[in-house]
C-alpha cells in the first residue's frame, strides 16, 4: 500500500517547473437547492482568482470569465488567492480555511479548478 506521503512527494516531483496560475471555485448545488432558494444561484458561477502581476496566454485554462448574462460570481473562499504562483498549496479545506461558511446550514460541495503553467512561459510585470 502506498503511503499518503509517497503520493504527495510524487505529485510535487511532477509539478517541478510549474506554478499555480489561476484557481476557480464555485458551489456544486442540486437543482432542488437552487429551486428552493433561487437567491443562491449566483454561488454556482465560478469565481476566478488570478495574479494581477502576471500576464498569461489568452484562452488560458478551462474556467474563463462567466458570460455577461451570468449572475455575478461571489468569492466563497478568499484564502485561495494566497496559493497563486506557488508550486504547491497544502491546506485543510473548510469553513475555517475560507474564513466563512458560503451556505450556512446547508450541505455543500465546492468545485475547485486549479490551472498550472510552466514557469518559463510566465511574463512578469512589476514582480
Amino acid at each position: 500500500m502506498t503511503s499518503l506521503h509517497t503520493i504527495f512527494f510524487n505529485l510535487i516531483q511532477n509539478l517541478q517547473g510549474f506554478s499555480i496560475a489561476q484557481m476557480a471555485h464555485a458551489l456544486l448545488l442540486s437543482r432542488n437547492q437552487t429551486e428552493e432558494d433561487p437567491s443562491i444561484l449566483h454561488k454556482t458561477v465560478p469565481f476566478l482568482h488570478a495574479s494581477t502581476r502576471m500576464q498569461f496566454p489568452v484562452g488560458f485554462g478551462d474556467r474563463q470569465k462567466p458570460p455577461s448574462n451570468a449572475s455575478q460570481p461571489e468569492d466563497l473562499c478568499p484564502s485561495l488567492k494566497e496559493c497563486l504562483l506557488y508550486q504547491a498549496c497544502v491546506f485543510n479545506f473548510g469553513n475555517e480555511f475560507c474564513l466563512q461558511d458560503p451556505l450556512p446550514g446547508k450541505r455543500k460541495n465546492m468545485d475547485l479548478n486549479i490551472t498550472c503553467i510552466k514557469v518559463e512561459t510566465i511574463s512578469c510585470h512589476s514582480c
